[in-house]
């Protein structure tokens, strides 16, 4: 029952979105939106038809993002810059909608996933000489994103969200119900002695374990249930949820994400090893100045 509650949370988070995604794509925005990333694209050193995979990628998923760039002749270190760039900033509609869910900063965690995307592939350009040579003279205006609001069209949405909530219910559903089996036994107790001392140096407690393995593993979206979960049951939230949220935002679904750009050519220590010591430094340094902000609000005895 649990899970089935989870499940309908979820419903009323991803089909709205969903649905108001799918509207986005018959008008101009997506179009406008590229274009107003190329400049962007030119300070990475990539070319300017990068724009369209992104700004999919940020509106949508990584599968439309992935098939945007495959209308695209990039090499391999353009795919690897652009893939740690959607790694780390991608369906934000849906999974920032999520975020908000823990009663915590959403409008932040999902401003500071878009400018650490940008920042990481401006870093791999001018520090570790990405795409160093001339840009690919390419123009974004090459690739027609907006889609003809027809039957046909709608029929696909529905059929992919159909998909999508199927997906949804067949892994939060089980989910939730291995997670009974696991608290009332000794693996989470072993989970937690195993993982705790690393992460509390991160600045995460108990309470976050569970909700910081769930998206490592599953990701924002698909992890959802346990996360939220978590906040309405064991407390997880306010200052241990900002903290899981700024790892996930730059590091979750480490393995099916970064297989699935590894699989179109991108080079898997790039899209794996930067995202994960990006997000252990900055989960540390924001529990300090949390930490720190706290100290100094609690008045001198």
């Amino acid at each position: 029952m649990r899970g089935l509650r989870l499940f309908w949370t979820l419903f009323k988070v991803m089909a709205p979105t969903y649905i108001a995604v799918s509207v986005l794509k018959t008008t101009p925005f997506l179009d406008v939106a590229s274009r107003a990333v190329e400049p962007v694209m030119r300070l990475a050193g990539l070319p300017p038809a990068a724009a369209v995979p992104l700004v999919v990628g940020f509106c949508v998923n990584l599968y439309a993002a992935i098939g945007a760039m495959q209308s695209l002749h990039l090499n391999a270190e353009q795919t690897t810059q652009i893939a740690v760039v959607m790694l780390i900033a991608h369906n934000l509609i849906v999974e920032v909608g999520i975020v908000a869910r823990l009663r915590t900063r959403w409008l932040l965690i999902g401003l500071f996933r878009v400018g650490m995307g940008f920042a990481m592939g401006a870093l791999m350009h001018y520090a570790f000489g990405f795409n160093s040579g001339p840009a690919a003279s390419t123009g974004a205006g090459a690739v027609v994103l907006r889609h003809t609001a027809d039957a046909a069209y709608w029929q696909a949405e529905a059929v992919s969200l159909g998909q999508t909530l199927l997906k949804t219910f067949c892994i939060v559903v089980p989910l939730m119900t291995v997670l009974e089996f696991v608290r009332t036994g000794p693996w989470l107790d072993r989970l937690t002695a195993a993982t705790a001392r690393p992460l509390r140096a991160l600045g995460l407690e108990r309470e976050s374990i569970l909700p910081f393995w769930a998206g490592i593993i599953l990701g924002i979206a698909y992890g959802a249930g346990l996360m939220i979960d978590a906040a309405e049951n064991d407390g997880f939230g306010g200052r241990q949820a900002f903290l899981v949220s700024v790892f996930l935002g730059v590091a979750h679904a480490l393995i099916e994400d970064t297989l699935l750009f590894v699989s179109i050519g991108a080079s898997l220590f790039w899209v794996f090893a930067p995202r994960v010591a990006a997000a252990c430094f900055l989960t540390w340094v924001c529990s300090r100045l949390l930490a720190r902000r706290q100290t100094c609000a609690v008045p001198d005895s």
